[in-house]
């Protein structure tokens, strides 16, 4: 018979909880490669992680959500919308850089989670 190889390492899990309006995340820096996010919803309303690679020379995404002239950037993952006590997660190949995470859901008053502060940045690598 054949020796089995052993099985990879399960990848790293970033754990991170959601409220209005905001992510708190565990980790400052995320290692590069295949990464874990467990996003735990503490808050009262639905909310949604979306993960967006930043280029060097973008804005900080605070400034950016909040900004008339907004630069289109390509959602790399997502986790479907989360309701209040529910936990979701998405496994993601990383490079090193930037990355945000928005909120983009809307909030009754018809402006997004995002546009309320609900945005964090994170460095890979």
């Amino acid at each position: 018979g054949q020796a089995s190889a052993p099985l990879p390492p399960s990848p790293p899990t970033i754990h991170g909880s959601m409220d209005e309006y905001r992510f708190a995340i565990a980790d400052e820096t995320v290692p590069a490669g295949r990464v874990v996010f467990s996003m735990a919803n503490v808050g009262q309303v639905e909310h949604r992680l979306s993960l967006i690679p930043l280029p060097a020379d973008f804005p900080p995404i605070e400034q950016q959500v909040q900004s008339p002239e907004r630069r289109f950037v390509e959602q790399l993952a997502a986790i479907p919308p989360t309701s209040p006590g529910e936990e979701a997660a998405f496994a993601v190949d990383l490079q090193p850089g930037r990355y945000g995470i928005a909120c983009f859901m809307v909030a009754p008053d018809g402006t997004s989670h995002a546009e309320k502060g609900m945005v964090a940045e994170f460095r890979v690598g």
